[in-house]
């Protein structure tokens, strides 16, 4: 507000549907004191936020950082005071300009984006904290040391340095489209891609940084990614992006991004895959002898598998940084709940891969990072990680009993073939027990009476339903008393979640699938 102006506005964010300004005079008569002389109202076609709202803050806060360096820093981080004597180091090293000015490439910084590793304070706290760590650890430091060197490494949120006047100029430091961009900050390594612009890794200096520490929030982050991974296939960024890059640097971007999770969803499923080809082979008295003449992989038990050796990778750093025998121990000890974390997760990044793919669901999904402290119910589990893990291990396990029935093998050579899918079965089915916090036995009992009430309790609509249901109120609050209603009813009765989420839920997403595939017959 110039006091030279006769008359400035205002904005106010009273309402989110419309847009508020005052209309202000100054009155030279008071000191220059503002006073309001009107008021003028815009309507909106939606609603304030109408993207990503993580996204849209780092938008809008764009236009408050005005230096040349832009760092991006989420509330979790911090910086160390050791660390922090390094920056100026940084600066100068990869954004100052050259004192010769006249040439214009001089004063245009070699790289637009420079990341550094992130050291996770949180993993002391507990074992999902510690496996997250290793998790970040692995990507952070190895894999995005390696991207580096393959000029394929994005932006991932932080804490990345960024040239400031190239942010503000190309859009900002994330997209914010909803849906697309769920996994918002990525793009803008994407943008730099597709722009012929360089980003680079330096190892010499790290940040703080909390992570999940409790099984639930973990699932959920995983969930959101891997989510977020499949909105991207449908992004304009990764289609401008294929039609232009060489072969070697879209390969090497395919496998550093979005190859991962493909495989990842490849290879759950054929675990499926391999169950189902056996049992069939049993049943129409196909011998393994007879596979194994046909030179066929399926007739030999495998009883090391092909994914150890990426752990190798993992196993080396802790060697260099720790000491030959301290890494070597400290690797044996994350190995074996190490597994059964791993694997869940697995599972749960092919399912919201294959949910966000081919049913387009996803969104920004809080996790909050606290301290994992609060124990889950069974029933709370059962309903949180049925349809992404629950059904799929009892479907195996089905498939595994007719098998052992109808096979004219011993039970030994039973086990030896059906080993690994066994294994698979139990971190699928294990893993939310195994990492539930205070594990007492009488938890465990109040656990299972609980599950017993839950399986028993009957589904009665009641007065309850009809007052929810009734046909006097909008369409909006009919739905939000509905939904309330039935959130009181699955947490008593399996038959009501049963009936909401196998039925109504599946149906609903059925439907969302087909009318998003008879559009695009359309389109075409």
């Amino acid at each position: 507000n110039n006091p030279n102006n006769r008359q400035s506005c205002m904005l106010r964010f009273d309402r989110p549907d419309i847009d508020i300004g005052d209309a202000l005079e100054w009155d030279d008569e008071s000191s220059g004191d503002v006073v309001i002389a009107g008021q003028w109202v815009i309507n909106r076609p939606g609603q304030l936020v109408m993207g990503e709202p993580k996204a849209e803050n780092q938008a809008h806060a764009l236009m408050f950082a005005l230096n040349e360096v832009i760092q991006v820093n989420d509330m979790n981080m911090y910086n160390t005071l050791e660390d922090s004597f390094k920056i100026p180091f940084l600066m100068n090293s990869f954004f100052a300009s050259p004192d010769d000015w006249r040439e214009p490439s001089s004063v245009i910084p070699p790289f637009r984006i420079v990341g550094f590793p992130e050291h996770t304070y949180t993993r002391p706290l507990s074992m999902v904290g510690e496996l997250m760590g290793a998790a970040e650890f692995c990507f952070v430091t190895i894999t995005q040391r390696v991207l580096s060197a393959l000029r394929v490494r994005m932006h991932y949120g932080h804490p990345d340095f960024i040239d400031g006047y190239w942010a503000r100029t190309r859009g900002g430091v994330s997209k914010a489209s909803h849906l697309v961009n769920t996994n918002e900050d990525i793009f803008t390594g994407y943008e730099m891609l597709g722009r012929d612009e360089r980003g680079t890794y330096v190892d010499w200096l790290s940040q703080e940084k909390g992570r999940e520490t409790s099984f639930l929030e973990a699932f959920t982050f995983e969930a959101k990614l891997a989510q977020g991974a499949a909105q991207q296939i449908r992004s304009r960024h990764l289609f401008f992006l294929n039609q232009r890059l060489p072969v070697l640097v879209k390969l090497s971007l395919f496998f550093g991004s979005l190859g991962f999770y493909l495989m990842t969803l490849l290879t759950t499923f054929s675990i499926k895959l391999y169950v189902y080809a056996v049992l069939m082979f049993v049943s129409s008295n196909v011998s393994y002898h007879r596979l194994g003449l046909l030179g066929s992989v399926i007739a030999v038990p495998w009883m090391f598998q092909v994914g150890f050796v990426q752990a190798l990778p993992l196993l080396l750093e802790y060697m260099i940084r720790y000491g030959l025998v301290s890494g070597f121990v400290a690797f044996l000890a994350q190995l074996p709940l190490g597994l059964v974390f791993f694997v869940f997760h697995l599972k749960t990044k092919a399912h919201f891969f294959a949910q966000g793919l081919f049913s387009a669901q996803g969104g920004y999904k809080g996790t909050g990072r606290g301290f994992g402290l609060d124990r889950r119910t069974m029933v709370e589990m059962y309903r949180a990680y049925f349809h992404s893990h629950f059904q799929d291990a009892l479907i195996l396990i089905a498939a595994i009993i007719m098998y052992a029935v109808i096979s004219p093998e011993k039970g030994a050579a039973i086990l030896l073939r059906m080993l690994s899918i066994i294994l698979v079965i139990f971190s699928w089915l294990m893993a939310p027990i195994l990492f539930n916090p205070f594990p007492t036995r009488d938890a465990m009992h109040e656990d299972l009476r609980q599950m017993r009430d839950w399986l028993e309790t009957g589904f009665r609509k009641g007065i309850d339903f009809k007052t929810a249901n009734s046909k006097g109120r909008k369409e909006a609050e009919r739905k939000a008393a509905l939904n309330t209603w039935w959130t009181k009813q699955e947490d008593v009765s399996w038959q009501a979640w049963f009936i909401r989420t196998v039925y109504v839920e599946t149906w609903e997403t059925a439907d969302r699938w087909l009318r998003s595939l008879l559009n695009s017959i359309i389109w075409y």
